[in-house]
């Protein structure tokens, strides 16, 4: 994990939870930090799965070869 994946999720996570008030957002560092978070994202009427760096070992490294990843639907 790198300062770019936390403040990356963190800005992600706090955009969607201001858009869809009612989702659950469960991300990598979030998840590392609460493991109940999974749990709640499970039983989540609506959630979104974040990856914030998906490749961050190119990303440290300069590479133009990672994205942002956000998933998003309904649940059960």
């Amino acid at each position: 994990m790198t300062v770019a994946d936390h403040e990356s999720e963190q800005l992600l996570t706090e955009a969607l939870t201001a858009a869809y008030p009612d989702a659950v957002v469960l991300g990598e560092e979030a998840h590392a930090e609460d493991p109940g978070l999974l749990d709640r994202f499970n039983t989540a009427d609506h959630g979104f799965t974040v990856d914030p760096v998906d490749g961050t070992k190119n990303f440290v490294n300069g590479s133009p070869d990672h994205a942002v990843m956000i998933g998003g639907g309904a649940g059960r």
